[in-house]
């Protein structure tokens, strides 16, 4: 799909939903949102495949909606801020790269990151759920579990890391 370019007349118009905490979903459906400020808005139906959303800031943000699904699948959303954002509903960001994004204070609890590259991201004090089903096959880096730990009375010790298939290989 082609999206429209960002207007300043759209901007103002995200600028005034943002003032009266109004879902900002029908100005943005067909426009292109890369690099743009979205912080602070309601976005409760997206649903975008295969896009450059490359420095997008939607910190403080509430994307999706209870009792639904949105499907963010196989976007590059590099250097993107998800600083504080609140992920609503079950949120499928499949096969993304998000590296050196910002997930800082962020609520991801129902977010599906199967597949999608979270290498150099901040997760400090983030709310997500580690496991297998909802991390599958996904990259971050070697040193979260110390990061995470920090301030917990327990060692994490650091050695050569091996991934599946790779031998001798080390992935920072």
């Amino acid at each position: 799909m082609t999206y429209k370019p960002m207007t300043d007349k759209i901007r103002d118009k995200i600028k005034m939903y943002v003032k009266n905490k109004a879902d900002i979903s029908e100005l943005i459906q067909d426009i292109d949102i890369k690099g743009e400020n979205l912080s602070n808005t309601i976005i409760k139906t997206i649903s975008r495949k295969k896009c450059d959303i490359r420095g997008t800031d939607f910190s403080g943000a509430i994307i999706g909606e209870v009792g639904k699904v949105t499907n963010l699948s196989s976007n590059d959303f590099r250097n993107c801020s998800f600083r504080a954002t609140k992920f609503v509903g079950v949120i499928f960001l499949r096969h993304c790269d998000c590296r050196g994004c910002d997930f800082g204070c962020s609520y991801m609890q129902d977010v599906e990151y199967q597949h999608s590259d979270f290498r150099n991201c901040n997760f400090c004090e983030a709310v997500m759920r580690l496991g297998v089903d909802y991390g599958y096959k996904s990259k971050v880096d070697s040193g979260i579990f110390q990061d995470l730990t920090k301030h917990w009375d327990i060692e994490v010790k650091q050695e050569g890391i091996t991934i599946k298939g790779e031998e001798g290989k080390n992935e920072n």
